[in-house]
């Protein structure tokens, strides 16, 4: 009989033992799995210096590197304004150009600084900024080099003192040349290109323009348009800017 019940308590050891390993095998399984899923989901650090880098680099640019794409950008910019070079350093950067980048940029487009200077002081001597002091003064605050500032000041005040300036006469030649303008439209068009109104208006007298040659070319298109009569021509003549002598010479050529 006692051997019977030790045969039992030893089967019943045997089942519980059975039992508890099984249970510390599913739990190792599923730590393992635990483990292995969280290994597959976890980025390594090279992926996360790659994904970086990526992210940084502009995917829809069609140069080769950030340094050319800042080149490409600063010649852009030179083509819409006068910049010192430390004025266009600035606008790269605040595009979001690394700093090697933007000196990269500012370095190798071709600027020349003083020329840019020159322009400049141009432009804020047709605006109303004349006085030499105040031209150098304002041009070092926009970045350019006293010496740049000097340069470009000087050009600036010969310009306006005397009125006369080959670069002037000759873009107004070219504007004569291909296309009909008043002469007030003509000053207006060389003063939004940066020359002074004294040097505008030296142009517009010099340039050998021919107002009534312009005046009748005009009044053609206005024919063509539709308008008929002379009243309506010359009317419409001086309202675009030419004198009453020159909008009756434009009618007048064109058999009205």
């Amino acid at each position: 009989m006692k051997k019977l019940v030790l045969i039992s308590l030893c089967a019943m050891l045997c089942v519980v033992f059975c039992a508890c390993k099984g249970e510390e095998s599913s739990s190792t399984e599923s730590t393992t799995a635990q483990v292995t899923t969280a290994a597959a989901t976890q980025p390594t650090t090279k992926n996360q210096t790659e994904t970086a880098a990526a992210t940084t680099a502009d995917s829809n640019s069609s140069y080769a590197s950030a340094k050319e794409a800042a080149v490409a950008d600063a010649k852009k910019f030179l083509e819409k304004a006068n910049y010192s070079y430390q004025g266009l350093y600035n606008d790269l950067v605040y595009m979001g150009y690394a700093d090697e980048d933007a000196k990269y940029g500012a370095d190798n487009c071709g600027a020349d600084w003083s020329e840019q200077a020159v322009k400049r002081a141009k432009a804020l001597a047709a605006n109303g900024i004349t006085n030499y002091d105040n031209l150098v003064e304002k041009l070092e605050s926009e970045g350019f080099t006293g010496e740049q500032a000097a340069v470009g000041a000087q050009a600036a005040a010969q310009s306006q003192e005397s009125g006369q300036n080959d670069d002037v006469i000759a873009a107004a030649k070219r504007y004569v040349d291909t296309g009909n303008y008043t002469y007030t439209s003509l000053i207006d068009k060389l003063q939004q290109d940066g020359f002074s109104t004294g040097d505008a208006k030296y142009a517009a007298n010099n340039c050998g323009a021919d107002w009534n040659g312009m005046a009748a070319n005009e009044a053609k298109k206005l024919i063509d348009g539709g308008v008929t009569t002379k009243e309506e021509i010359v009317d419409q003549l001086i309202f675009k800017g030419y004198t009453y002598q020159q909008a009756v010479h434009g009618a007048e050529a064109n058999g009205l």
